[in-house]
């Protein structure tokens, strides 16, 4: 019996050590086009220890960190044509949830982990995890009603209407109201941890579905901040998520032809950090904005190691004639350093030019600008960094 007992012990412990522990790990899912697959990948919060997951995209992690939700086939980088699956991590096995008819779009947790919101076919519907029911409607809200996530506080749902807004609703599909102040075309909204905020991506005018700047905004409609001043030309991809902290957000997105992974302060300076270049390409361009490109978990956020990373700086800052710009390269490569205006617009360039590995510093002066916000952009190799500049007169 002792024999047995420690033959189970031994088992158990060899199949926890095998079990899959995402929790406070960024999970991002990439269309490798060489490859012409979808693959979910996990990684720590500063860049490192890239691991792959499963094959598909759109990836979810439950609330318990015990499974996790993500699309796949019957096509690569079909994004609205995929599969709804849930995959349980302490197995490591993969379930058919729902199969896709039309559009099947985002999902999110209950709170208590036991069913999905999702949307498809012109409504917003629920489904079990285990696969036991084919789904329950919740609303049929509209065409070009999607990506509903919940608020863990009181189980509000907020989703968008394409042509429309923001919309939140109660979780058995009453009360929808527009999130006021919000526009046909703000796209892919996500509560907060703390669910006093909804993140969402501002579409570029004129272009629906292209999305290249994000937002907070209350459900109210008070307190709207753009967080990011991005070029027009640069794109998102659907799916930011907070960071544990609030501090941040991720997404994915193609920022100065550079396509990658991006953390971008939740405090409105206009601050951001680029976490892990993609390299081989995506499909950030494309009109349906490449969703097999997308990130959503539950990062815990930055550490000071992180925040310290290039030790990049202005001062002073506010700065009336000139102002220092001290950065750390890592190693040697070609770097630019740039002051842009609030719209992604080169102004000036301060350097170009490759930098030895160490730390750095850059006198400019400011007396050809204007009083106002400018953007001073830092790049090195796969690097690249915006912070806020603020002029006076």
């Amino acid at each position: 019996m002792k024999k047995i007992l420690l033959t189970l012990l031994i088992f158990s412990i060899a199949f926890a050590a095998h079990a899959q522990d995402l929790n406070g790990k960024i999970l991002f899912s990439h269309f490798n086009r060489t490859t012409q697959s979808d693959t979910i990948y996990s990684m720590d919060n500063n860049g490192t220890n890239v691991t792959v997951v499963t094959v598909g995209y759109r990836p979810r992690l439950s609330h318990d960190g015990k499974h996790l939700a993500f699309t796949n086939g019957p096509l690569p980088n079909q994004s609205y044509d995929g599969n709804l699956w849930m995959r349980d991590l302490t197995l490591e096995h993969d379930t058919l949830i729902v199969s896709n008819s039309d559009y099947l779009d985002y999902y999110d947790f209950f709170p208590d982990n036991s069913m999905l919101i999702y949307s498809e076919e012109c409504g917003i519907f629920s489904t079990n995890i285990d696969g036991t029911n084919s789904y329950t409607p919740i609303c049929y809200c509209g065409c070009y009603s999607d990506d509903p996530t919940i608020r863990l506080s009181d189980t509000m749902v907020v989703y968008h209407n394409v042509f429309e807004g923001i919309h939140t609703m109660e979780i058995n599909g009453t009360n929808v109201t527009t999130v006021p102040h919000t526009i046909p075309g703000d796209l892919f909204p996500i509560w907060s941890p703390d669910g006093q905020w909804i993140v969402y991506e501002k579409t570029t005018p004129g272009l629906y579905y292209v999305t290249n700047n994000l937002c907070k905004i209350k459900p109210d409609g008070s307190d709207s901040t753009q967080l990011s001043s991005f070029a027009i030309t640069d794109t998102l991809t659907a799916d930011p998520v907070w960071a544990n902290d609030m501090q941040s957000i991720y997404v994915i997105g193609r920022i100065n032809s550079q396509l990658g992974l991006y953390r971008i302060n939740a405090n409105g300076t206009g601050e951001y950090t680029m976490m892990k270049s993609l390299y081989d390409g995506g499909s950030v361009i494309d009109y349906w904005l490449g969703l097999a490109d997308s990130i959503s978990s539950n990062p815990l956020g930055i550490s000071q190691e992180d925040l310290n990373e290039f030790n990049f700086s202005l001062s002073p800052n506010p700065a009336k004639e000139q102002v220092t710009i001290q950065l750390t390269t890592k190693h040697a490569s070609a770097t630019s350093l740039e002051i842009l205006d609030l719209a992604g617009r080169k102004i000036t360039t301060v350097f170009e030019g490759n930098l030895q590995e160490g730390n750095h510093s850059f006198s400019v002066n400011l007396n050809s600008l204007v009083a106002g916000n400018y953007l001073v952009r830092f790049r090195n190799g796969d690097a690249s960094i915006q912070k806020k500049l603020i002029v006076i007169r």
